[in-house]
């Protein structure tokens, strides 16, 4: 079916692509470019039409290592990125999706295919590049869709693989804002809210939050929400107003994420999440924190002080605490915990749908030195009811560095956490999760 919108946002990316090409101007000569040009492309090409599980689908083309997304990449991959994007719109089959700007509500962000790029070593003074499609939700590569190429890079090549290159979102776990950038903070969550505005049944809402350190992402927002004709702040103690919070919770590290969620005066809707931004530079937390109600397969954690046995045995400088949740119905359960800059994951096989009830999880929580508002470790559970996806959070929290199959690797971190937060994005709608962070105290854990 004919759909004038497609054809324009078409149009616009090609103009978008031809400017990025132009500035990317003889760094694809040489062998590298002629086989991008004359096999790579036209294969993707046929591959895209032909195909029946590709028919009317989306994808995206994104850097990766290993066989896996990353947040930081390189000009030559960016330059190969974009050259593929131009040869991939000049077919009306394809669809493309950018990594680009939040505020282009019209683009899907769970997109169900990868085009994933990889730029590598491949012996002495040579290197390899390789292209591959990942299907997200089944979480494998297709048969008969990769291409690779292996040769000498020109000098300007080589130049451009040693230049890195940060794509993650602005707000991301990747790439955090600063808190004390009040106008972005805001500016962030204004436009992951006027992306959702459909879901949101009231065109009136009180704006509120009881920390300070958000008095200046609350005043820019209010000033936004007061000049918009869709969604209006207004100044009322009526209990009857819906309620847009904005507040925060600590994630792993020193981030946290400040979260916009509306809430219902008559307690019928559960508490909706409407928009989220990770941040750095918080000082003490000033209440407790914990993630909102309302969700249908998870109860809030609860932990508690026990004696130090079992898996808590062999350190002396911990304390063992057992936190408790309970499984409103059968779903797929993946749990992690952290211990500094260390990412613990307690069951390293296959992952078996869970019956309802309640579970429990003991582990060991010691100082890390740092300052008393920082947690020394935290707790995640995350449920889904899809085994697809239940697989892709899987395969990810087993290559967690120093669980599993992960190296431990501390730089490595914020790789794995880029590729969560990805996850966690593309299925936000199969995903419930909650966390609770720790401190060691003395001679007991608290919760921060």
């Amino acid at each position: 079916m004919f759909r004038p919108l497609d054809v324009l946002l078409a149009m616009t990316l090609l103009g978008a692509c031809a400017s990025a090409l132009a500035a990317d101007r003889g760094l694809l000569d040489g062998d590298l470019g002629r086989w991008l040009d004359t096999e790579a492309a036209p294969q993707l090409l046929d591959t895209l039409d032909r195909h029946p599980r590709f028919r009317g689908e989306t994808l995206r083309i994104v850097p990766m290592r290993n066989g896996e997304p990353i947040s930081t990449t390189d000009r030559l991959n960016l330059a190969i990125q974009r050259a593929l994007e131009h040869r991939l719109l000049q077919s009306t089959g394809v669809r493309i999706a950018t990594q680009g700007n939040p505020r282009r509500c019209d683009l899907r962000t769970d997109v169900p295919y990868l085009l994933g790029v990889e730029v590598g070593g491949d012996g002495p003074s040579r290197h390899r590049v390789h292209l591959a499609i990942a299907d997200v939700e089944e979480g494998i590569w297709v048969n008969g869709a990769s291409k690779t190429w292996s040769g000498r890079l020109t000098t300007a090549q080589r130049g451009a693989l040693r230049e890195r290159i940060s794509i993650a979102q602005p707000g991301t776990l990747g790439n955090p804002l600063s808190i004390r950038d009040a106008v972005a903070v805001a500016n962030t969550l204004y436009a992951q809210l006027t992306c959702d505005l459909r879901s949101v049944p009231t065109h009136e809402v009180r704006l509120v939050s009881d920390e300070q350190q958000l008095d200046g992402v609350k005043r820019h927002m209010d000033t936004r929400l007061r000049a918009s004709t869709e969604l209006r702040s207004i100044a009322t103690t009526r209990e009857s107003a819906w309620t847009l919070r904005i507040r925060s919770t600590a994630t792993l590290e020193a981030q946290r994420d400040v979260i916009l969620e509306l809430e219902d005066p008559s307690g019928v809707r559960p508490t909706q999440r409407l928009a989220s931004v990770t941040v750095t530079g918080f000082g003490p937390a000033q209440t407790p924190l914990d993630e909102p109600d309302g969700h249908s397969w998870l109860s809030n954690l609860r932990h508690q002080n026990v004696p130090t046995q079992g898996v808590c045995m062999g350190r002396p400088d911990a304390t063992c605490t057992e936190v408790t949740l309970d499984l409103y119905q059968p779903v797929y359960l993946l749990v992690f915990h952290t211990r500094g800059t260390r990412i613990d994951v307690p069951a390293c096989g296959r992952t078996p749908k869970r019956r309802a009830g309640e579970r429990r999880f003991r582990f060991a929580v010691a100082s890390t030195g740092h300052h008393n508002a920082v947690a020394d470790g935290g707790f995640y559970a995350l449920a889904t009811d899809r085994s697809g996806v239940a697989r892709a959070l899987h395969r990810h929290l087993a290559e967690a560095p120093g669980a599993c199959r992960g190296k431990r690797n501390v730089a490595a971190i914020d790789t794995w956490l880029a590729k969560l937060d990805l996850l966690l994005t593309q299925h936000s709608g199969a995903i419930q999760w909650r966390a609770i962070h720790l401190r060691h105290d003395t001679d007991q854990v608290v919760s921060l």
